[in-house]
């Protein structure tokens, strides 16, 4: 099972079944915002973060035992965090580490992506918009995710880039070709 987390005020998650046949089944994915909890000291949106992030660990953990062998650890993937404005970038550091931490509490593997690299494995091009990502995860998982958000979207796809390098180079991508909207380079 793969847990994926795109953070941010506004958060997405996504639990990937990687072991059924054929492509991966999506199990459970949504948002999450924590805007408006805020703090003069941001404490209480880490309080926030940390029960959400707890549970959605515990929640994928579940969802790995009952479809899975108990030997095969749960992966959890996130976006790895860049430099953004002082109050988003400590963010994301914090939730960063939060889910690492709840990953080893499940004994969990835990790995990261850098946005650009996934923008480019599902569209083709490292600066696509949230329109061809959200269009790249309705092609990997077209069951579904008809009303899925940005922040879903690409956990879903965090997920299916890590299924896909778990796989190896020698199975086909599960990115779709790059939309017309995108310029070539």
């Amino acid at each position: 099972m793969i847990l994926s987390f795109d953070f941010g005020l506004m958060s997405g998650y996504a639990i990937v079944n990687e072991h059924c046949q054929g492509d991966p089944l999506l199990a459970e994915y949504g948002e999450k915002s924590f805007k408006g909890k805020k703090t003069p000291a941001h404490g209480i949106v880490f309080l926030h973060v940390n029960q959400w992030i707890h549970a959605t660990v515990a929640q994928a953990y579940r969802l790995a035992l009952e479809h899975e062998d108990t030997e095969l650890p749960l992966q959890v993937v996130v976006e790895k965090p860049h430099m953004r404005q002082f109050a988003a970038t400590k963010l994301a550091m914090v939730m960063y580490g939060l889910a690492e931490m709840h990953c080893s509490r499940v004994s969990g593997i835990f790995s990261d992506c850098h946005t650009g690299t996934l923008k480019k494995w599902a569209t083709g091009h490292g600066k696509a918009d949230k329109a061809d990502m959200i269009a790249a995860a309705r092609v990997i998982f077209p069951a579904g995710t008809t009303d899925c958000g940005e922040h879903a979207a690409d956990a879903m796809l965090l997920a299916a880039h890590r299924l896909y390098e778990e796989r190896g180079a020698d199975l086909r991508p599960f990115a779709c070709p790059v939309t017309t909207r995108i310029k070539p380079v």
